[in-house]
């Protein structure tokens, strides 16, 4: 999959982008960066795929897929603490999560679907599962 940087294609990679922006002393924003740019790298290196829209949106990986049909999906993926979940090694544990739209025919009345995992190999399969319903 090729992640096209929409905000500027010459700057740095959105992997950048994310440990770049990560304070050296917030251990829990370094390990929510270091989630972000596994999943970056996954999906670049890891994943065929089309060509999608891609921007760093504070905390989070903003990615746009049009299909030819002029349908779109719009997917949201950032890097969250499961609730009341027990800590461990004095963190919580984090999952990713993602959230698209689907089209319809008319692009009046859009699904929003929210999926949940830990695993950046299910991170893909629910990317490629959002570009699936718009084609």
């Amino acid at each position: 999959m090729i992640l096209d940087n929409l905000l500027d294609p010459n700057s740095e990679t959105l992997a950048d982008q994310f440990r770049n922006d990560t304070k050296p002393d917030a251990v829990i924003g370094a390990h929510r960066t270091e989630m972000m740019v596994r999943l970056v790298h996954h999906l670049e290196n890891d994943v065929p795929g089309p060509v999608i829209g891609a921007l760093k949106i504070l905390d989070e990986l903003s990615l746009t897929f049009v299909a030819d049909k002029g349908h779109a999906t719009h997917i949201t993926i950032s890097v969250d603490a499961i609730d009341y979940a027990p800590l461990e090694n004095g963190m919580p544990p984090f999952h990713y999560r993602v959230n698209y739209t689907q089209p319809d025919d008319k692009n009046a009345n859009r699904l929003s679907v929210d999926r949940r995992s830990n695993k950046i190999e299910d991170v893909a399969d629910f990317v490629l599962e959002a570009i699936a319903s718009c084609r």
